[in-house]
């Protein structure tokens, strides 16, 4: 027997047509090769969502289908083989570390002017010592000639006259000398005292030179920091959103699947070789559907608005379904509610008690009740038991570990650079972080893993006895495997994001340092201005809309174009249909009695072929976002529906206080109240008149004893005191009614109209202009009998 298997993430998707509830899935397995005789064919990877039951299979090419078997099998797969995790980049970039330990107080090497300056002030001490040096020479010649000649004896057989004129002729050469030193003293001192004030300048520049060059070389370490911090970040972020992206991939990891198995008979009389055939496989899946979402934006000015039709699609499975043709449908039938039938009613016998409570329930209403309850509890456990790491399943921590390792590994040497960077003496300025700060910020998760620790230790390895786990029932074990699933995500190793944060809170304190001491030497402001940029306005983006069928009792929406529909725990927005609205009534609705404001509603009719289906849609009146609320059901051609808008505070209701005075007519077998309500509407809306329904209410009477008179507005007196048959034909009729709020309205405020029902309803329709006003009143006699009060009765 031939045999060939298929995973299902191999085989292309054909189509897919999402339900309210459900989805019909179409594959196509191409070129299956044949064997004359029996071929099994096995498609692996089914979802555990799959309805086995809904599973076909079609085919073309010379072969038979004699045998179709579903089976459910352990899924064999291995996550990192279906999502690798490569971290070379992080093993990489973790030797990207500038380790530059360069004294940052090295001044810059003096220029050749400032050197040549200190040369030339050498030279020119040099000379000031030698002139220096030669007065001092003459200065004492001149004393031992001064010595010789007072020395003088006639006795010593010298001739006086030659002496004397040999000392005058030498201390006049002397004195020559020492005039001329003299003066190449001062001439020196003047050349010194000029080269002093050069030195200085040029020492002043040189000192000016250096301070900038080593403002610019630490504000280049500021920047390595920044960037080696921003580094750390970005890498910090990454594997959280890693780790983020795995977590979502794990919520629709198959713990099981279903497998299909297609047998195929092949006459033996065709060739052994080149015979091929092709499948199509459809099924239907559960946890992918669709739901409508609606945007209407309302203008009160043009009474128009636009309403965008948008399907949120929902792929829960574990299966991704990749450029392939989506259609939409509104029908609810799927395979499974076939079974469902329309509940009888059972005789529901009573009989006397004792007293409790008042049988409000039958015992029917009460099992529905708890079997709802129940099944939607059983529908959570059961996708936990589909879904997700098995309880022992060492790969829901290995992979975090290692890249925090990895991370560790990276931030120490960022750390160890922060440290080097520092002062000896500044470490005062860099405390860690004391032991009562670092409980605050990192106990919780700590606690966790205490906690954790013992249903950990028999989660992730530990070996329990075969008894224990055969005591275990079924609902503890999906338990434990979804309380593993959050250990396995909140308290992977907190030490080692403890001694990242601290690395991190190392470097932004070697930050803030090296700014402060930049900010101290700075004596100038930098500053960057850009060009005038003038913004190129963009045409506004277009969406496509959708293909639409009736067909029978459902609407058929098909997608254009391929699209590909992931699992994932966020919902895909589609745009089915744009709808123009037209002719939209505002009207606002006031009932005074019960709270004082005007509720603004909008009755719009639904002109196009589309059938709104209830759902969520955010309403913007007059381009301002009101809200969420929800549309209702609405079919199209020209249907209307009602949509609430909140209350319209630019409409002022006040109502006045109730009040209650005796008849005046005389009566001698009952006694007559009149009741006196009134209420004063203001439109303050600077557009157009506005259109109101103020609704208020007079008692009806239930007891024969008991009148009810309608004293104002006049004409509804005379209507409620006829009989049922009379009044039913009367309550068509309205009548003009309503004063001006103030002196300055009247005549100018509008038009109200008034009609009662059969219950003592009270509706007045009022068109109110802006800014003006109107005040509505309503009085009524009741008669009871003497000695009586009227009452409420309850219903």
């Amino acid at each position: 027997m031939s045999s060939v298997e298929y995973n299902l993430r191999t085989l292309p998707t054909t189509s897919i047509t999402l339900f309210p509830a459900r989805a019909q899935i179409s594959r196509e397995v191409g070129d299956v090769p044949l064997q004359p005789g029996t071929n099994e064919v096995t498609i692996i990877g089914l979802s555990p969502t799959t309805d086995e039951h809904s599973i076909k299979v079609e085919g073309s090419g010379e072969a038979t289908i004699s045998n179709i078997t579903v089976e459910r099998l352990a899924n064999t797969e291995q996550f990192d083989d279906v999502y690798p995790d490569e971290d070379e980049d992080i093993l990489s970039g973790s030797d990207d570390v500038d380790t530059d330990d360069n004294d940052d107080d090295e001044d810059l090497k003096e220029d050749e002017e400032l050197r040549a300056a200190k040369a030339e002030r050498q030279q020119i001490m040099d000379s000031k010592e030698l002139t220096s040096h030669r007065i001092s020479c003459l200065q004492h010649n001149n004393g031992a000639l001064d010595g010789y000649i007072t020395n003088v004896r006639a006795e010593h057989n010298t001739n006086v006259e030659e002496a004397s004129e040999a000392y005058q002729r030498l201390r006049q050469n002397n004195y020559r000398g020492l005039l001329a030193a003299q003066a190449d003293q001062r001439h020196q001192d003047e050349l010194l005292k000029r080269m002093d004030a050069k030195i200085r300048r040029l020492t002043k520049r040189h000192r000016k030179q250096t301070a900038q060059a080593r403002r610019q070389k630490r504000l280049s370490k500021l920047n390595r920091v920044k960037e080696q911090l921003k580094a750390s970040r970005a890498e910090e972020q990454r594997i959280k959103e890693k780790r983020r992206i795995r977590t979502e991939r794990s919520k629709f990891w198959p713990k099981y699947v279903y497998a299909v198995r297609i047998q195929l008979e092949v006459s033996a009389s065709l060739p052994s070789h080149g015979q091929t055939c092709s499948l199509l496989l459809s099924y239907v899946t559960s946890d992918a559907y669709w739901a409508p979402s609606y945007d209407l934006q309302l203008s009160t000015k043009s009474a128009t608005g636009t309403l965008c039709f948008d399907a949120l699609l929902t792929n829960a499975t574990s299966e991704t379904w990749d450029k392939c043709k989506i259609t939409l449908s509104t029908s609810q039938a799927t395979s499974s509610s076939l079974a469902d039938k329309a509940p009888e009613l059972r005789e529901w016998a009573i009989k006397r008690g004792g007293s409790g409570v008042p049988l409000l329930y039958s015992r029917e209403e009460h099992q529905k009740r708890t079997m709802g309850a129940s099944m939607t509890k059983q529908g959570k456990a059961n996708r936990e038991a589909m879904f997700g790491f098995a309880a022992n399943d060492p790969r829901a921590t290995q992979d975090y570990q290692m890249q925090l390792m990895l991370l560790e590994q990276q931030n120490k040497k960022r750390m160890e650079l922060a440290r080097q960077k520092q002062n000896p003496g500044a470490q005062g300025a860099f405390p860690a972080p004391p032991q009562m700060q670092q409980q605050s910020l990192f106990g919780g998760m700590q606690s966790m893993q205490q906690q954790a620790a013992p249903t950990g230790s028999g989660l992730f390895g530990a070996r329990r006895s075969a008894l224990s786990q055969a005591q275990e029932q079924q609902a503890q074990a999906q338990a434990q495997q979804a309380q593993a699933q959050d250990l396995t995500q909140h308290t992977f190793d907190a030490d080692q994001f403890d001694r990242t944060t601290r690395a991190r809170g190392g470097m932004r304190s070697y930050q803030r340092a090296l700014r402060a001491e930049v900010d101290e030497e700075e004596e100038e402001g930098y500053s960057v201005s850009s060009g005038d940029e003038t913004p190129r306005e963009d045409p506004n983006l277009a969406f496509q809309n959708s293909l639409i069928e009736q067909t029978g009792f459902a609407t058929v929406y098909e997608l254009q174009g391929p699209k590909t529909l992931a699992p994932s725990s966020t919902s895909a927005k589609q745009r089915i249909s744009t709808i123009d609205l037209s002719a939209i009534k505002f009207t606002h609705t006031v009932v005074p009695k019960l709270k004082a404001a005007a509720y603004l509603t909008a009755t719009i009719a639904n002109t196009s072929r589309n059938i709104l289906l209830q759902g969520p849609v955010g309403v913007t009146l007059d381009g301002g976002f009101m809200g969420r609320t929800t549309l209702p059901r609405c079919p199209g051609d020209g249907a209307e529906l009602r949509l609430g808008l909140g209350v319209d505070h630019a409409v002022r209701v006040v109502y006045a206080t109730p009040e209650v005075r005796r008849s005046g007519g005389v009566s001698y077998n009952e006694e007559r109240k009149i009741y006196m309500r009134s209420v004063y509407v203001e439109n303050t809306h600077s557009a157009d008149s506005i259109r109101l329904v103020v609704k208020d209410q007079v008692p009806v009477s239930k007891d024969e004893r008991v009148r009810v008179e309608v004293l104002h507005p006049d004409k509804l007196r005379a209507e409620h005191q006829e009989d049922d048959g009379k009044q039913q034909q009367k309550q068509e009729e309205v009548a003009e009614v309503g004063e001006a709020g103030r002196k300055a309205d009247e005549g100018q405020w509008g038009r109200a109209e008034v009609k009662m029902l059969k219950t003592g309803a009270v509706d007045w329709l009022v068109t109110l202009r802006k800014g003006r006003s109107v005040r509505l009143a309503l009085s009524w006699l009741v008669a009871t009998p003497l000695g009586e009060e009227a009452m409420q009765v309850d219903h």
